[in-house]
């Protein structure tokens, strides 16, 4: 299926759980907590306001660091097709996936 698509969503835990009939439609989610470390907030609040400041600039600094990451991810897709996964590992797999909801 050649169909790359991405749904961001957030959710409100206040709110209740998602049911397992939308949960199991989803490949993959994260739980986002707030940081607690107050230096690593600041960071990240200073990051926000340079890009918002010089969104391009922002960028171009860390322009270096994200080429290497997408030639990895390069090599990585070329390389996948030769990934063999044992039938009795992928079975286990989903069981602990499983196992850890």
């Amino acid at each position: 299926h050649p169909a790359k698509f991405i749904l961001v969503g957030s959710g409100n835990p206040e709110e209740g759980e998602l049911r397992p009939q939308l949960l199991d439609r989803f490949g993959m989610h994260a739980m986002i907590r707030t940081e607690r470390d107050p230096d690593l907030r600041v960071q990240i609040v200073d990051s926000c306001q340079k890009f918002a400041d010089d969104p391009k600039g922002f960028r171009k600094e860390f322009l270096e660091d994200n080429q290497e990451f997408a030639n990895q991810i390069i090599v990585a897709r070329a390389n996948l097709s030769k990934v063999k996964i044992p039938e009795g590992l992928t079975r286990k797999i989903s069981m602990i996936c499983s196992t850890l909801n």
